[in-house]
C-alpha cells in the first residue's frame, strides 16, 4: 500500500532447512537465539530492522556455496553482511532472509612484500589487515571510522572511500582480484595478484559496489601501499567554505603526491564533538 518493498514468493525457513544449515557449516555456526540475532537485524543507526530467524557463519567458500546453492534451489532470500556498520541499511534484513554474516571467513592468507600485495578473506576487519601491513613497512589504502568492526568484504561491496580517498583513490583501482560465489553456488575464481590483466572481462569491477546483489565476494586481492616514513596533521581555523576550497586547492598544488586525508568540520560539528570528547577547542 505504501509503495515499499513486498515480501516477494520466497520460501519461508523450516525446521528441514535449519538442519541443513547446521550440517553444512556446523552447528556452533548457526545462530537462532533472538538475543543474539537483534544486533544483526538491525542496522548501526537503529533506523532499519529485519525479522531474520537465522544468521549463518560460514568458515570458507565451500560452505558459502553449498548454503547459496541450497538456499536457490528452495528459494530461500539471503541478504549477506560483513561488519553490519553500513549507515544506509544495506547488509539488514528487509524481511525475514537468511542472513550470511562472514566474521568467521577472517584469515589473512598471504602477503608479497616485494609487490606489496596482501591476500585475504573477506571476513577480516579492516583494522586487523593495516596493524598486520604496518608491521611490515605497508598500510590499507583505505581507512575509517568504523576500521575496527568494519570488514574488508564490506567495504569493496560498498565501494567504500574513506579518509585516504585523496591519496589513494577507490578501492577499485587496489583490488587487484577476488573470488567470490554468485547465487547459484557457483564459484568465481578472478583472485589474481597481477597488477597489470588485460585477458578478458574484468569481472571483479561488477563486484566491487554491487552490495551483494550479486553474489558474495569470499576472498581479495588488494594492493597496499608504501608506510609514509613521515606523517604530519595540520589544523586550520578559517571563516567560510570557500576558505576550505582555496587552502584544499592550494594543498593538492603544493603537496600534490603526499596529501593523504582532508577532513572538514563545520562550527556545528565541531562543538558536538568538543562536547561529547569533553575536550578544550585545539585552536582556542
Amino acid at each position: 500500500a505504501g509503495g515499499g518493498p513486498t515480501r516477494g514468493e520466497f520460501k519461508e525457513i523450516t525446521e528441514k532447512d535449519i538442519l541443513v544449515f547446521k550440517n553444512t557449516v556446523g552447528v556452533k555456526n548457526v545462530i537462532e537465539d533472538e538475543a543474539q540475532l537483534q544486533p544483526i537485524n538491525t542496522d548501526w543507526l537503529s533506523h532499519y530492522k529485519g525479522h531474520s530467524k537465522v544468521a549463518i557463519c560460514p568458515e570458507n567458500t565451500q560452505q558459502v556455496a553449498k548454503i547459496l546453492r541450497y538456499c536457490n534451489d528452495e528459494k530461500i532470500a539471503v541478504v549477506p553482511q560483513g561488519g553490519n556498520t553500513g549507515l544506509v541499511g544495506g547488509s539488514t534484513p528487509v524481511f525475514d532472509e537468511v542472513i550470511i554474516n562472514m566474521k568467521k571467513m577472517n584469515k589473512i592468507e598471504s602477503f608479497d612484500p616485494l609487490l606489496g600485495v596482501i591476500v585475504c578473506e573477506a571476513g577480516c576487519i579492516l583494522q586487523n589487515l593495516d596493524e598486520f601491513l604496518r608491521e611490515k613497512g605497508f598500510l590499507m589504502p583505505l581507512d575509517l571510522g568504523a576500521k575496527g568492526s568494519c570488514q574488508i568484504g564490506g567495504n569493496v561491496s560498498t565501494n567504500a572511500g574513506g579518509i585516504r580517498y585523496v591519496r589513494y583513490g577507490s578501492l577499485r583501482g587496489n583490488i587487484l582480484g577476488l573470488e567470490a560465489v554468485l547465487p547459484d553456488g557457483t564459484v568465481l575464481d578472478s583472485l589474481t595478484s597481477l597488477r597489470k590483466d588485460n585477458t578478458g572481462y574484468d569481472i571483479k569491477q561488477l563486484m566491487i559496489g554491487s552490495e551483494g546483489t550479486l553474489g558474495i565476494t569470499t576472498k581479495l586481492a588488494i594492493l597496499a601501499p608504501r608506510l609514509p616514513s613521515v606523517v604530519n596533521v595540520v589544523m586550520l581555523a578559517v571563516k567560510s567554505f570557500q576558505d576550505v576550497l582555496e587552502i584544499l586547492g592550494a594543498a593538492r598544488e603544493q603537496l600534490v603526491d603526499i596529501l593523504s586525508a582532508v577532513e572538514f568540520l563545520d562550527l556545528v560539528s565541531m562543538k558536538m564533538s568538543l562536547s561529547y570528547l569533553d575536550v578544550v577547542y585545539p585552536l582556542q
